[in-house]
């Protein structure tokens, strides 16, 4: 089991969850940049926020070997959960 600040997942698993979130960005902005709505949008800047923190986890931290920090992580973590609350509420209207 990982321990936050303790324990890094590895290497390749990071790299991964990176690509595929990138991915998942990219397809994001193309799909609201002509609606405009305002929830996508928000939801939106919170995936880019989630994004941004997590390439400081990556490049600052993980790849440098050192010590994750927990509330960075739990940050990234509730960033993107709360953007994809907003974006699955937004696209099925509930």
């Amino acid at each position: 089991m990982l321990s936050l600040g303790k324990t890094q997942p590895p290497v390749a698993l990071a790299v991964i969850h990176g690509v595929f979130a990138g991915s998942g960005l990219v397809v994001m902005t193309l799909a609201v940049w002509h609606r405009f709505s305002g929830h996508a949008i928000w939801a939106l800047g919170l995936f880019v926020l989630a994004a941004l923190s997590g390439l400081t986890l990556a490049l600052g931290f993980h790849f440098r070997g050192k010590p994750l920090p927990s509330g960075l992580v739990a940050g990234h973590a509730a960033l993107a959960l709360i953007a994809f609350i907003i974006l699955f509420t937004t696209a099925f209207a509930l």
